[in-house]
């Protein structure tokens, strides 16, 4: 049997307490981040978004104005 809903009231009061701690946690996290790791994470991610999206060969100029173009003549 799915729980009843809270009440706002109720939910008010859960996220004024639960606020706090959740940005203790998250202040805690960034103070022992590891810089250089973090980088090498993000460089990870964007080398993998590469190969399954590579970048187009034109900066999308060319479809911007034929777009525009298009909304002109309409």
């Amino acid at each position: 049997m799915p729980a009843q809903p809270e009440s706002t009231a109720e939910w008010v009061a859960r996220w004024r307490w639960l606020g706090p701690v959740l940005e203790r946690e998250r202040t805690r996290q960034f103070a022992a981040d590891n810089p250089a790791q973090t980088l090498a994470s993000f460089d990870g991610l964007l080398r993998l978004s590469l190969q399954t999206n590579p970048p187009s060969p034109d900066s999308g100029l060319i479809e911007q104005q034929r777009l525009f173009r298009q909304l002109r003549d309409a």
